[in-house]
């Protein structure tokens, strides 16, 4: 499998007729993080987890999420491709305890507050955009946009499960609230399909030399 030839044939084959598609989940989980729900006190929680089927697929195209939080740097925001493939979407600050939770944010973050679900905001992750955070006051929260995500992977993708999870990694003390969460992604055409299952062949190959 000449890599070269693949790749020009990816190429012409984004020129193809693609079509793009959207999943959507509805959590409706209010009032997250207000208590202490595994009673050991500051730890992360797993607000919301779901796993779900996708098609063989050229492209995630944007991450779209309400919510509300009076500490949104708290967020862990991740889909986990069929072969380990990450979008960081956004990664709480780190602290002693939970180093792993780790996104650059400062002291000073943005979000909305409160539990109530008529009050979330929608934010959009994409490759790239704003700075979801940019130390504002907590009191002013970002308005809805498209935000850059910390990580984002790039396609094409095969068929799998992919897990989409949102994690509080301070479940004590703050209030959050977290309504629909959806995935928009694009489904490439007949022509790129038979490209893409040579570009997967010949990927596994180089794999199991």
């Amino acid at each position: 499998m000449h890599r070269p030839l693949v790749a020009a044939g990816l190429a012409a084959a984004a020129t193809a007729a693609c079509a793009a598609d959207i999943v959507t989940f509805d959590a409706n989980v209010a009032g997250f993080g207000a208590g202490d729900p595994d009673g050991n006190g500051a730890s992360p929680q797993v607000v919301f987890e779901t796993t779900f089927a996708l098609p063989a697929i050229a492209s995630i195209d944007l991450f779209t999420v309400e919510l509300a939080h009076s500490f949104l740097s708290d967020l862990d925001l991740r889909l986990v491709g069929p072969e380990g493939e990450e979008f960081v979407f956004a990664l709480g600050q780190s602290s002693a305890s939970f180093p792993e939770f780790d996104g650059g944010f400062d002291a000073s973050d943005l979000g909305d507050g409160g539990s109530a679900l008529d009050g979330v905001s929608a934010y959009s992750f994409a490759e790239i955009g704003d700075v979801w955070n940019d130390g504002s006051d907590a009191g002013d929260p970002a308005p809805g946009g498209i935000f850059g995500s910390v990580t984002w992977a790039t396609g094409p993708f095969t068929a799998g499960d992919w897990t989409l999870r949102v994690i509080d990694a301070w479940d004590t003390g703050d209030d959050g609230a977290l309504g629909s969460l959806s995935v928009a992604y694009t489904i490439p055409g007949p022509g790129a399909l038979a490209l893409l299952g040579a570009w997967a062949a010949g990927r596994g190959s180089r794999r199991r030399r």
